[in-house]
């Protein structure tokens, strides 16, 4: 009999339903392999300079670590000019980024973040359909960041964080 999942879209072809348990022929033992490292999956798209799916990927993680793994072999320099983001991954590295920049356990990324900080936000599109409606939560909550950023840090960084907070001013408008 042939019959559909609804649930997941699947067909079921197999005409034999008593057959369901697996035999020895159908169960080899197989196991799927285990799932690779995200670095290794980021560094190879890295490697494929399809930069947009690997920051994506690392973003997708949701682990600040791994973000910066991603970010720091992209390298700022190498997509300054030629802007291959998606805004949903600009809006979504801005929020990582901005909202754990003063994490103790990344003390010595925090220029790293503000340079991808200043980059995200200097190409988001904030009337883009696909993330407008998140804009305005995403940057108020990475301007608070950035305004009560402990002292040694404001002071360390006082530029950029000016510069990236005007601008954050400006997409808010």
């Amino acid at each position: 009999t042939r019959r559909r999942d609804d649930d997941l879209g699947l067909e079921d072809d197999d005409d034999d339903d008593d057959n369901r348990g697996g035999d020895a022929a159908d169960n080899r033992g197989e196991e799927p392999p285990p799932p690779r490292d995200p670095r290794e999956v980021i560094a190879d798209l890295i490697e494929a300079k399809d930069y947009d799916a690997a920051v994506y990927k690392a973003v997708e993680c949701g682990d600040v670590a791994v973000l910066l793994f991603a970010v720091e072999r992209v390298g700022v320099d190498n997509v300054k000019d030629s802007s291959p983001f998606q805004q949903l991954t600009l809006l979504c590295l801005i929020q990582q980024l901005g909202t754990t920049i003063d994490r103790p356990d990344h003390a010595d990324f925090v220029a790293l973040k503000l340079d991808w900080l200043q980059l995200a936000v200097l190409g988001l599109d904030p009337a883009h359909a696909h993330i407008a409606s998140h804009v305005p939560n995403v940057l108020r909550q990475v301007k608070h960041s950035l305004e009560t950023l402990p002292p040694h840090l404001t002071t360390h960084y006082s530029a950029p964080v000016k510069i990236l907070i005007h601008v954050i001013n400006s997409l808010l408008k």
